[in-house]
């Protein structure tokens, strides 16, 4: 190879490596000043045990840093909290008395 052709692949990989690595660090911290408030409504269990959550608009939640699987035991109805600025997600089940407990709490990685 020519010289100049190694060059431009360094620069590129460069240029990638940074790029991903910058958009990641975006993305975390956007994720960390969101506030979530999402009530699941379905639940569909991927090839890999991953649960994908919707709500009853059939929208997705959508999180990087917070990934659910299968053994969280995630149930429709249950509620999915995080405060804005918070690294701390909780996800809330709703007893048959109508209390509120805490399921699972999960910290931003």
């Amino acid at each position: 190879m020519k010289r100049s052709s190694i060059v431009f692949l360094f620069a590129f990989v460069t240029i990638v490596v940074l790029a991903t690595v910058y958009l990641s660090i975006s993305r975390t911290k956007l994720e960390k000043q969101m506030a979530i408030d999402f009530t699941v409504e379905r639940i569909e269990i991927t090839p890999t045990l991953r649960a994908v959550l919707y709500d009853k608009s059939g929208n997705k939640l959508r999180l990087q840093r917070f990934v659910f699987f299968e053994r969280h035991g995630i149930q429709p109805n249950d509620i999915i909290v995080k405060e804005a600025g918070a690294e701390v997600l909780k996800v809330y089940r709703i007893d048959s008395l109508g209390n509120k407990t805490v399921h699972l709490q999960m910290n931003i990685d």
